[in-house]
């Protein structure tokens, strides 16, 4: 396994974020976490599905249903 090309880094203005340690490829996968929660916000309720957030326009070309129940 690679070492990490990434570091946690805090600062007092602006909070938590990752910061490049290592020389970068365009397009090089740095970082992947599973999310640990997440949720629709008010502007796209009725707009995304709450379980998948996929849109209604998604839906319907991916064929799964003409509109998913939890829109």
């Amino acid at each position: 396994m690679e070492p990490l090309k990434v570091e946690k880094f805090t600062t007092a203005d602006r909070g938590n974020g990752l910061r490049a340690v290592a020389p970068l490829r365009p397009g090089e996968l740095l970082f992947r976490s599973d999310p640990l929660a997440y949720t629709v916000s008010k502007g796209s309720r009725g707009v995304v599905c709450d379980h998948c957030l996929l849109g209604k326009e998604a839906w319907r070309v991916i064929g799964l249903s003409p509109e998913p129940e939890n829109i």
